[in-house]
């Protein structure tokens, strides 16, 4: 062999080794390791109904929703630009209409939220657990290790 075969194979064997290592470290566990917002989208759209509404304090997670047919429930994004008032005067709105037709209203639990979880909401929609106290919330499901509470 020459040394330019030799030096190719080094080469050669160099780029298989850092593919290898970029396809093990990146792209495999990707594929491999469950998403848990795939799987709380999931979860939450099997427990709701089509006269429900999900109220959004975070991104994220309910982008999933989409996957599954199944759900065709409203939804009520606080993250967004807005007056703080008229962010909780939507909630109210999407209360009344989800009474008027049997349905519940759905919000992440503030109260099983971590830390972070609870500063990037107040973070997204400038409003924390307190704004929420009038809507008197009420435990409705857990999925994947986070609890829904019905607001009325």
């Amino acid at each position: 062999m020459t040394l330019s075969a030799r030096a190719f194979t080094l080469v050669a064997g160099c780029i298989v080794i850092i593919a290898l290592a970029n396809f093990t470290a990146t792209i495999l566990p990707r594929h491999t390791r469950p998403n848990p917002d795939l799987a709380l989208a999931a979860c939450v759209t099997q427990q709701a109904t089509p006269q429900d509404t999900v109220v959004l304090t975070e991104w994220g997670w309910f982008d999933y929703a989409g996957y599954f047919d199944r759900y065709q429930g409203g939804v009520v994004n606080l993250v967004s630009d807005g007056q703080l008032a008229e962010k909780l005067a939507r909630v109210r709105q999407a209360i009344t209409a989800a009474n008027a037709q049997g349905g519940r209203v759905l919000i992440r639990d503030f109260k099983t939220m971590t830390d972070d979880q609870l500063s990037l909401t107040k973070t997204l929609t400038g409003l924390g657990p307190a704004a929420f106290t009038p809507f008197h919330a009420q435990p409705a499901f857990t999925c994947d290790g986070q609890s829904f509470d019905q607001l009325k």
